[in-house]
């Protein structure tokens, strides 16, 4: 099958996908529910990007920034940007103390420790040497306490991964340090757009300037195993959605997520 990831649901790609133009022998296949995916258009300067955004926003961030800095002291609080070959070594170190002690882990919502050894140690220099990791880390007093693991290529800068240590969550580790990248932007090979990419989440909600509804398609051929594969694959997803839907109902789902960030 064909794959296109990140489609607009508001276009004519879309329209036609879903029509009875397209060839009759395939059809369009919407695996995943329609979610957002919210960008930042980066100002001229930093201070352009803060004054497009509302007074309390301003508030709030710098309050958070300037609680954590309060807390840990100015030589407690450490941001480092990634970027070259050497630095990998010490980044993966920091991710996976990280991954550890995250709440997203007990979802499986984040990347694998194993993913980190040899295999990927290459995949992340390989990245660096190509000059395309942009990756952050917070250390709070000397302990990584939260990261940010991104890409910029041809002058965008795509978010792939946003994890905290949850002992640290009553201190938003993660918006600040979110804060501090988007400064970071701003000030040094700057890009032109910031990708959160798929899905919606609150740092995402407060830095992006810009939301698109997008869909991932798969265009597959008709055949009667393929009409079996993914009908069972439509019947596991609306199950996934309808337990998530009660829980929303109950009032549950934000009950789970708290005690899962604990």
């Amino acid at each position: 099958y064909l794959e296109i990831m990140s489609l607009p649901v508001d276009t004519p790609l879309w329209e036609h996908l879903h029509s009875s133009d397209l060839n009759p022998g395939y059809f369009a296949y919407a695996p995943f529910r329609s979610t957002l995916r919210q960008t930042l258009t980066l100002g001229a300067t930093w201070d352009d990007y803060m004054h497009q955004r509302s007074r309390n926003f301003r508030e709030q961030m710098r309050r958070k920034d300037r609680k954590i800095r309060r807390k840990y002291g100015a030589d407690g609080v450490r941001i480092t940007c990634i970027r070259t070959p050497e630095q990998v070594p010490g980044f993966l170190q920091d991710v996976a103390c990280i991954l550890e002690r995250c709440w997203q882990r007990r979802l499986g919502a984040t990347m694998d420790v194993d993913d980190l050894g040899d295999r990927g140690q290459a995949h992340f220099l390989r990245m660096a040497e190509a000059t395309v990791l942009r990756a952050y880390v917070l250390h709070l007093n000397g302990d990584p306490a939260a990261f940010v693991l991104g890409t910029q290529y041809r002058g965008v800068f795509h978010v792939k991964e946003l994890a905290y240590a949850a002992e640290y969550g009553g201190h938003g580790p993660g918006t600040v340090l979110m804060y501090n990248v988007i400064r970071d932007l701003h000030a040094a090979d700057p890009p032109y757009l910031c990708d959160f990419g798929y899905g919606d989440a609150r740092y995402k909600r407060e830095f992006s300037t810009e939301a698109t509804v997008v869909s991932t398609v798969w265009i597959v051929r008709k055949r009667a195993y393929t009409r079996l594969v993914f009908g069972l694959h439509r019947a596991v997803m609306l199950l996934h959605r309808a337990a998530g839907d009660v829980l929303a109902r109950l009032g549950w789902k934000s009950k789970v997520l708290a005690w899962l960030k604990r």
